[in-house]
């Protein structure tokens, strides 16, 4: 596996572990210590906590020359994600944005004309 696609998957990892953080810390916040039980979760409303998870996985499904143009675009994308959700639960995708960044550049190095 290549540099690059291990900072993806990374990145993917820490985008679906912001996803479940972001999900299941309100059901445990300073309201409710003792918490609620998962049963009681509405999981229909977290599935937009759930986009920049299949976002990141994107540079996964291509290779070759299309892996670099793909990590870019998902790089853009998941930036344009965390200053839109800054406010609220941006801030949770930022590694995995740190990530994709990286692997952006890893695929991009020595590639410039």
């Amino acid at each position: 596996m290549s540099p690059e696609r291990r900072w993806v998957v990374a990145g993917v990892a820490l985008a679906l572990a912001g996803a479940l953080f972001t999900l299941i810390i309100p059901v445990y916040g300073i309201n409710n210590p003792t918490g609620t039980h998962a049963s009681d979760i509405d999981w229909t409303n977290g599935l937009p906590l759930f986009i920049p998870v299949a976002i990141s996985a994107v540079p996964l499904t291509v290779t070759g020359r299309y892996m670099r143009w793909a990590t870019t675009l998902t790089a853009i994308c998941l930036g344009i994600w965390c200053v839109l959700g800054l406010a609220s639960v941006g801030i949770f995708y930022a590694p995995a944005f740190v990530c994709t960044v990286v692997a952006a550049a890893l695929a991009n190095r020595g590639r410039q004309a």
